[in-house]
């Protein structure tokens, strides 16, 4: 599939419920992989994320098709959630998302981290693919850090 337009469209308090959702979809086979899903305990855990986090939709050709959180620093682009529906995965869809994340770290010069579940190596792969290096673990992650493209090309 060849994507001919995305947009990334940040979140009002209306798209709480559409993230959520998209989260369940893409996410939950991985929780539940990994100890299982509790709806009260993830329902609470978004609440949180979403007041604190720049939740973004991802829209490709008009459809909403995931969403990304991020938080920026002073010196430190972090991003906390990446989620494409499971109907659009595989369609460089995550590719496209994470240039532009990248992209707006690359602009203020700031690194990009995130944590990706162990259990999840296909989007470690995806990471890797687009610049991330394993920096560290936790018992169930593993961070990942991409430098900006000054940094990691000498410019």
């Amino acid at each position: 599939m060849v994507i001919t337009s995305m947009r990334l469209v940040d979140c009002g308090e209306e798209h709480s419920d559409l993230v959520l959702d998209i989260r369940r979809s893409a996410f939950r086979g991985y929780v539940d992989e990994a100890g299982g899903w509790d709806e009260e305990a993830q329902r609470d855990a978004h609440q949180r994320r979403f007041t604190s986090q720049r939740f973004r939709l991802v829209e490709v050709d008009g459809s909403v098709v995931g969403y990304v959180a991020t938080v920026t620093g002073a010196s430190l682009h972090e991003l906390h959630q990446l989620m494409i529906a499971p109907t659009h995965q595989g369609r460089g869809t995550g590719t496209e998302v994470l240039k532009r994340v990248c992209g707006e770290a690359d602009e203020a010069g700031l690194p990009v981290r995130l944590r990706v579940r162990m259990n999840n190596p296909r989007a470690r792969a995806l990471y890797e693919r687009v610049g991330f290096v394993h920096v560290s673990d936790t018992p169930t992650h593993w961070v990942m850090e991409r430098m900006p493209s000054h940094t990691r090309w000498g410019a």
